[in-house]
């Protein structure tokens, strides 16, 4: 069970979808979905190199109460920080929390 006191930070969830630019092409986009109390927790950070290019992330998991419809298809933003969802586990499958495993870019 999770405890309000330890979710302190306001995650925006946004959901992907497609939109025309001025040109008439497609672009992704990122709409608000929900805004919840989270906890995030960083896990590890990798640095890679690969062909004279440095690419930085970050891992970790975030937790949040149990809200139907999260999915690793949808990403996290809080302070400037974009999480990229990779799973979303149910700890207790009693639906008190959800424990969202993330990625993020650090370039």
């Amino acid at each position: 069970m999770v405890r309000a006191g330890d979710l302190r930070q306001r995650l925006i969830i946004q959901i992907a979808s497609k939109a025309k630019d001025a040109g008439d092409a497609w672009v992704k986009t990122w709409t608000t979905w929900a805004t919840v109390w989270a906890d995030i927790i960083p896990d590890t950070g990798n640095t890679q190199y690969s062909a004279s290019q440095l690419n930085s992330e970050a891992n970790g998991k975030i937790r949040i109460r149990w809200r139907y419809g999260v999915k690793p298809t949808m990403r996290g933003s809080y302070q400037g920080h974009i999480y990229e969802f990779l799973s979303i586990i149910e700890p207790q499958k009693a639906h008190d929390d959800l424990v969202i495993i993330y990625r993020e870019k650090l370039d």
